[in-house]
């Protein structure tokens, strides 16, 4: 292996450290913001360092073949070291200053939803109550007034039908006597 390949290597490691190191701050700083069980945090770690050794020998293979030497670990340690002089302070910056700007979208999001779907909604489905309660209170003034105003017309009607009524008893079908003495019960309940 060639001296430009090792030195390709390390870079490559020192590289993966502190892409290693930026993903670990990020996570850590996620896990507290977000109140993660504490059951489920070996859970997660056992996830980030699968993936994390699986991305450093991902980097070593496409950097080495996957050949592994000394220098390749110093080259991660390297790069986790300088990271965390360097980067670790503003990666945490970043990182929370994402999540406020995540939380902010999100509250933005629900009170538009709030006052551009929820309020109209509402303002539209009272709207309706309101509008059928005075429909509804229309038309039992309506059907009181007209009742009323017909009460006369009844009365004669019921006057002039009297004499027939003898008369006419026997040739009335049954349903229709049925049908006259509902009307005439209904009327008395009402009056």
């Amino acid at each position: 292996m060639s001296l430009q390949s090792q030195f390709f290597t390390v870079a490559v490691m020192i590289g993966c450290g502190a892409a290693l190191g930026t993903v670990f701050d990020a996570y850590r700083v996620l896990a507290a913001r977000l109140h993660i069980l504490r059951r489920a945090i070996p859970l997660f770690d056992l996830v980030y360092w699968i993936a994390a050794a699986l991305f450093v020998f991902w980097a070593l293979y496409a950097s080495n073949y996957g050949h592994v030497r000394l220098y390749v670990f110093l080259g991660l340690f390297c790069g986790v070291w300088i990271y965390y002089l360097i980067m670790s302070r503003w990666t945490v910056r970043a990182v929370l200053l994402a999540i406020r700007a995540i939380e902010a979208l999100i509250r933005f999001a629900r009170l538009a939803f709030d006052r551009l779907i929820v309020r109209p909604a509402v303002a539209l489905y009272r709207l309706f109550v309101f509008l059928i309660g005075i429909l509804v209170a229309f038309s039992v003034f309506l059907y009181k007034v007209v009742v009323k105003l017909l009460y006369p017309l009844w009365k004669l009607v019921l006057w002039i039908v009297r004499p027939l009524k003898r008369t006419v008893r026997f040739a009335v079908p049954g349903w229709a006597a049925k049908i006259y003495l509902a009307i005439k019960q209904a009327v008395k309940k009402l009056f």
